[in-house]
């Protein structure tokens, strides 16, 4: 029997083979509160890039959003924007995929 971590490692893999890399973006805040500066903080990844299926879609998400499969290298929830080439995605909700004490993988729903 696996332990979480291979199951996580093996996600991995598996979303390297069949994703492509892409960009996570975080910002950090300084300065003072009555004028701050946000800086963006950029970490390299990869992620499978899919369409939400007509049943996942329901009447909740809408047609223009994505959802994309990440490994567990970074905490996802941490992060505002994935950056896909040219286009930059804002991250609207992440979930993330962890039944014991490791996360194995995150699905990230994104729009533009």
């Amino acid at each position: 029997m696996s332990t979480y971590a291979e199951k996580a490692a093996k996600a991995k893999v598996k979303i390297q083979t069949k994703g492509k890399p892409l960009v996570i973006r975080k910002y950090t805040q300084t300065g003072p509160s009555f004028n701050p500066t946000r800086t963006p903080h950029d970490e390299n990844t990869f992620g499978v890039l899919l369409e939400f299926t007509a049943d996942e879609r329901g009447t909740i998400i809408p047609v223009d959003h994505k959802k994309i499969l990440f490994p567990s290298d970074f905490d996802l929830r941490e992060f505002e924007e994935v950056i896909d080439g040219d286009d930059t995605y804002q991250i609207v909700n992440v979930e993330e995929l962890a039944p014991g004490p490791v996360c194995i993988m995150y699905t990230v729903q994104v729009k533009r």
